[in-house]
């Protein structure tokens, strides 16, 4: 069985929490966080109609830390 690995983020988007995704410009983000370059990227809150799409690498997610 295939463990969800985006399931706590999808339960704290569907709480009112927001998603942020951490960008390279340039990247596809299929790298995971540990792997990049420090100082390559930024996060940025995403905004989207319905659920977050969650198509990178999932250590590139978080809940951002300011709060919902």
């Amino acid at each position: 069985m295939d463990r969800d690995e985006y399931a706590t983020l999808r339960a704290a988007f569907h709480a009112g929490a927001t998603i942020q995704a951490f960008t390279v410009p340039g990247e596809n983000g299929s790298t995971p966080i540990s792997m990049l370059p420090a100082g390559d990227g930024y996060w940025r809150d995403l905004s989207c109609d319905g659920e977050p799409k969650f198509s990178c690498h999932p250590t590139r997610y978080r809940v951002n830390p300011e709060g919902a």
